[in-house]
């Protein structure tokens, strides 16, 4: 009797198992996942928001404002496709690793345009190579594909693209690759300290 209860209950285990009834704990663990990354990007949003109601443009009554896409904006055509606007009023965050310093240097440039690693690195400074997506995250605070121009965790050396004042609104990446927000070009200089520089190779 002993042999065939313990023969039924592996059976019903694996029955069990077959029919997903036994997995509670990998559910549970998604969602556990789907809440962490949640809260992440509030955190983030949170955080460019913090650093938007300081600026003079909230200052003078412009509310800050993100905004979720239903589609991504990981890409520059992406972001201009869902926001309605010309692909150059996409602000495009282009980082580097300082190859002397070790730092993230960020590179504000519109959609369309292609940066040049020589004028880039005349502008730093420094010799520039690629930058890690850890070294990304922990000197912004952001993954790659919705890395913000401002809220970063530490100060960030960084250069604007003259061809952005060409708009009255521009559009950035708001921490993930769904959301964006609008401001105008000079906020956007005054916010991030960006050094308006020559470092377009041409158009991408």
């Amino acid at each position: 009797m002993a042999t065939t209860a313990k023969r039924i209950l592996l059976v019903s285990a694996w029955a069990a198992l077959a029919l997903g009834l036994a997995a509670p704990c990998a559910g549970a663990q998604t969602a556990a996942e789907l809440e962490a990354r949640r809260t992440h990007s509030e955190t983030e949003r949170r955080r460019i928001l913090d650093a938007l109601t300081v600026s003079e443009e909230r200052a003078a009554g412009i509310a800050a404002e993100i905004r979720e896409m239903p589609d991504s904006t990981r890409t520059a055509p992406e972001a201009a496709a869902a926001a309605g606007c010309a692909l150059d009023q996409i602000v495009k965050s282009i980082l580097f690793r300082g190859a002397q310093s070790g730092h993230v240097v960020l590179f504000l440039t519109a959609g369309g345009n292609r940066i040049c690693p020589d004028k880039a690195g005349a502008c730093a400074g420094e010799p520039l190579g690629k930058a890690d997506a850890a070294l990304i995250r922990a000197e912004t605070g952001f993954a790659i594909g919705g890395v913000a121009p401002v809220g970063h965790l530490r100060p960030v050396p960084t250069f604007f693209d003259p061809a952005l004042s060409a708009f009255e609104t521009l559009w950035a990446a708001a921490g993930t690759p769904r959301h964006v927000f609008a401001i105008s070009p000079a906020a956007l200089l005054r916010l991030t300290g960006a050094q308006p520089a020559d470092f377009i190779a041409g158009r991408a």
